[in-house]
């Protein structure tokens, strides 16, 4: 079977490694800047940076969507409830119903990913989160180190963000 098919495994392997390339060639072109700079403890401090909160909240993600969607289908039970106030009767696909959790699983992880890919490019926010500097100079109307606004407000607000979106996502699967 697979010798009949290499006419579609070779474009679909071609466009696989030509996707990944353009990424591992700036990875490369990064890191040879960083070390001719003599600074590759930041690059690699970005990078874990980037692939650490990329995948914690990605996976954080997929186990509360795909969580939900798992109580929501045991909740519902297995067959319909009908009640004599039923107006329409839906019909029943049996070979839906069998294949829904995997069509469930799949979206759940693809926005998990998403949702990881987008948490790992706010890791800029997250390294001046975590090395907050006061400014010693005080905010005239809440009362608050300037130093707050520069540091650590992007990342609680990205954290705002990313509950909320999660909160949606919940409600809609």
């Amino acid at each position: 079977a697979m010798r009949k098919n290499w006419f579609i495994w070779i474009p679909i392997l071609f466009v696989v490694l030509l996707a990944f390339s353009n990424g591992i060639v700036s990875l490369w072109v990064d890191w040879l800047w960083f070390q001719e700079l003599g600074y590759p403890v930041l690059f690699t401090r970005q990078l874990i940076a980037q692939w650490s909160l990329g995948a914690a909240f990605g996976v954080f993600c997929f186990i509360t969507l795909y969580g939900t969607v798992l109580i929501a289908r045991y909740l519902a039970g297995r067959d319909p409830q009908l009640s004599h106030s039923t107006v329409i009767e839906f019909p029943q696909f049996p070979m839906l119903k069998t294949s829904i959790r995997g069509i469930l699983l799949l979206a759940c992880l693809i926005i998990s990913y998403l949702i990881g890919y987008w948490a790992g490019s706010q890791w800029d926010d997250y390294l001046r989160f975590r090395q907050t500097v006061p400014f010693d100079v005080k905010d005239p109307l809440f009362g608050r180190d300037i130093g707050f606004y520069f540091f650590q407000l992007p990342f609680l607000t990205f954290l705002y963000a990313y509950g909320l979106l999660l909160v949606i996502f919940s409600v809609v699967a």
